[in-house]
């Protein structure tokens, strides 16, 4: 019978002492220097530094002059952290504390010690916070940390509201390669894109000394504010910015002005000619001459303006996120279900889309119309959430939620209807057979409703649950016809279910 033994502590004691002692057979010296002229000397081992560095190895099997000369001088680290590094390379033991751990990294990552830099990225990845994150995401952009790198980008990204917000946060101590990175961030985490516009006014004052805050720059210092200022200003989406907003930001006379003329024009502020076809020419012709400068201004943010149904409808949009009245779940949903990415299935629709709350869903139709709804409540099969069970399905009571039109045979403008009072118990229904329902009675069925293993059967039994505009029916509009020309016979182009993840 064999066993093996194997003693860790004194081995490790061992080697400590040869690292330290001062009659220890060492045939190489690292002497760390500092600013006031003094060294400090470390006598190794060349085997031990070859095996367990790759930079140490590359020095010595190149007989570069370091090798000849038996030492290699460091003055970009302190006595304490090289001590450290050592005594991991010899026992396989590092102390990192909040304190050193950066310099840490930074040897670490030199020496090409690979362990080191996982175990101090891993430690400093822990102790991100707002105050530290910006300086840390420096330190690891100069030093090629793409670890740490990639972990502050997106704690930064997530958190970019709070980071402007804190005036000590060292938002202002952002790079301009950084900052215009995060702003080319479809999901940047902000409020608003206003946000965003007065932020990098505030950063490109402070980077072109002026006073952070002001709104109009000094006839005496224009050249460098304007340098920086415009080199940034471009990547702010001014196609979601309020259009009263925009007329606010034209008079104080600091965007430059092909951006300018350019977003007045998109917001209708300048018009070009009465002629539609005209101003849709010339708008695409101002995006694209933008977009060859790296412009993103005609970009939204917003996941809804990737939409196949609405991306065309800039309005429509608009119309949307006035009703839905929360900048929050706008600027932050995410497409959760297409019935022609994910295919018209009543099955896929409840895995994507239950228990995910506040969901907004468009419809588009066969003949070209568009309408849909939106809960803030969600679909959900638990049965604790139903108000009234019908079959094999419940009625969710949901007070906010309402149903949309946005392109009708009527060709009424765009408008919402929302739920009656007295209702709110029948806001929405789920079942496993069916896809998103709003509204319903035992009676008449559905408000909106799509069911079928495909997505076949659609009826508009609009006006029983959601309030109908007695204008419209005043008109001849019935409300069963109003949404999509009929009350059963359409068939779905296309659906949309946005969420947040």
């Amino acid at each position: 019978m064999t066993k093996r033994y194997f003693d860790q502590d004194k081995l490790t004691q061992d080697l400590r002492k040869l690292l330290f002692s001062t009659n220890n057979l060492s045939d190489f010296e690292i002497i760390v220097t500092q600013a006031n002229q003094t060294e400090t000397i470390f006598n190794c081992h060349r085997a031990i530094l070859s095996f367990r560095s790759n930079y140490f190895d590359g020095l010595f099997r190149s007989k570069m002059k370091e090798y000849q000369e038996g030492r290699v001088f460091f003055s970009d680290v302190s006595p304490e952290v090289m001590k450290n590094i050592l005594d991991y390379i010899y026992t396989g033991s590092i102390e990192i504390t909040e304190e050193n751990a950066v310099e840490i990294l930074i040897k670490s990552k030199q020496l090409c010690i690979d362990e080191i830099v996982f175990f101090t990225s891993n430690f400093i990845q822990r102790n991100i916070n707002i105050d530290n994150v910006v300086e840390i995401l420096n330190i690891a952009s100069q030093f090629d940390c793409d670890q740490v790198f990639n972990y502050c980008f997106h704690f930064i990204k997530d958190h970019f509201q709070q980071l402007i917000d804190n005036i000590d946060s060292n938002y202002f101590h952002l790079s301009e390669k950084h900052l215009k990175m995060f702003l080319e961030q479809n999901d940047l985490n902000v409020e608003q894109e206003l946000d965003l516009f007065y932020a990098v006014l505030k950063w490109s004052q402070f980077n072109a000394g002026l006073p952070v805050g002001i709104e109009r720059v000094p006839n005496n210092k224009p050249t460098k504010f304007s340098s920086i200022f415009s080199n940034v200003i471009k990547k702010i989406r001014f196609c979601d910015i309020d259009r009263n907003e925009i007329k606010k930001i034209h008079k104080m006379d600091i965007v430059p002005l092909d951006i300018m003329n350019a977003v007045n024009i998109l917001h209708e502020i300048s018009t070009i000619s009465p002629d539609p076809n005209q101003y849709k020419e010339k708008l695409k012709q101002l995006e694209d001459e933008q977009s060859q400068k790296n412009s993103l201004i005609f970009q939204s943010r917003i996941e809804l303006s990737k939409s196949s149904i609405i991306k065309n409808h800039k309005q429509f949009i608009q119309d949307l996120r006035g009703w839905i009245n929360d900048d929050q779940f706008f600027i932050h949903m995410r497409l959760g279900f297409s019935g022609q990415r994910d295919t018209f299935s009543p099955q896929i629709f409840h895995d994507k889309c239950d228990e995910k709350g506040k969901s907004l869903v468009i419809i588009k139709t066969c003949d070209g119309y568009i309408f849909g709804g939106f809960t803030e409540v969600g679909w959900s099969k638990n049965k604790e959430k139903w108000i009234t069970t019908v079959g094999n399905g419940g009625f969710i009571r949901d007070e906010h939620a309402f149903i949309f039109s946005l392109l009708n045979p009527s060709n009424s403008p765009a408008q919402m209807f929302p739920i009656k009072k007295g209702k709110e118990q029948f806001a929405i229904f789920w079942s496993k057979n069916s896809g998103p329902c709003f509204g319903g009675t035992f009676v008449y069925g559905h408000d909106l409703g799509i069911s079928g293993d495909k997505f076949q059967k659609c009826f508009t039994n609009f006006g029983h649950t959601y309030q109908y505009s007695e204008l419209l029916l005043n008109k001849g509009y019935q409300a069963e016809e109003f949404l999509a020309g009929s009350y059963r016979n359409w068939q779905i182009d296309e659906i949309e279910i946005f969420y947040l993840f």
